[in-house]
């Protein structure tokens, strides 16, 4: 996503859309909320692969957009919502919103009937969650029925882990966390870092992971033993000064 999003607390995606960006200890304490409501962005018909089988349906005929559309009314229109959609969107409460067509095209509207959520809307948020969490969306395509049947079976295996998985994934934040703040000229202790938002703090992460490979290939390379090739290297390996690849 071409937007800077670097110490910024919101992003106005439309006049009617405006995320929150939450601190680092803003989705600590309530990671499933946030985790929940970036889903909907985030998720495709892959992610639920497993359980869409299991319901007859193949998840490669499904469209991405409608999917969203589907796990939104069952979530807020036909069903009593349980999670407060305005912790993340600005003042945005969709259990508020109705769906209506648009020449030919399925969006979600207020209840003054103006545009809030159209497939462009829903592409521009879920580019700016996958780019606040550092992820991609996930996205399979088997070429044949053989690689369908395995890739099926391997998701049901790691759908049973889930919950370990989930655990980890808290042990993990601890042990960026504990990196960065043991790191030579992080400004940031153990309760400060909490104050930076979500994409800042894997901003440093990542910054931090190159500048360290970085230091590391300059050793091999000036050590004096030949053990790193300059020319053998990919330019973008020598930049230090971004993360980005």
């Amino acid at each position: 996503m071409a937007v800077s999003l670097l110490n910024k607390t919101e992003y106005k995606v439309t006049d009617k859309v405006t995320v929150n960006i939450p601190t680092l200890g803003q989705y600590r304490s309530k990671t499933e909320i946030y985790d929940t409501l970036m889903n909907y962005f985030i998720v495709t018909p892959s992610t639920y692969m497993v359980q869409l089988y299991d319901k007859g349906i193949d998840f490669r005929k499904l469209d991405e957009y409608e999917f969203f559309l589907q796990l939104i009314a069952v979530d807020y229109m036909w069903n009593e919502p349980t999670v407060d959609s305005t912790i993340l969107f600005q003042g945005l409460d969709f259990s508020t919103l109705q769906v209506a067509e648009d020449n030919g095209h399925i969006i979600l509207v207020d209840n003054q009937g103006d545009t809030v959520i159209d497939e462009y809307v829903y592409l521009q948020v879920g580019a700016l969650f996958c780019e606040i969490l550092n992820t991609k969306k996930h996205r399979r395509k088997p070429k044949n029925q053989t690689a369908f049947d395995y890739i099926i079976d391997v998701e049901r295996e790691h759908q049973k882990n889930a919950k370990r998985l989930k655990n980890k994934q808290q042990v993990e934040f601890d042990d960026l966390i504990v990196a960065l703040v043991c790191k030579s000229g992080f400004p940031y202790n153990f309760e400060t870092v909490n104050t930076l938002t979500l994409y800042d703090f894997y901003c440093c992460v990542q910054q931090i992971v190159k500048d360290t490979n970085y230091n590391n290939l300059m050793r091999g390379v000036y050590s004096g033993f030949g053990s790193v090739d300059l020319k053998r290297l990919n330019p973008n390996e020598l930049n230090y000064l971004s993360f980005r690849k």
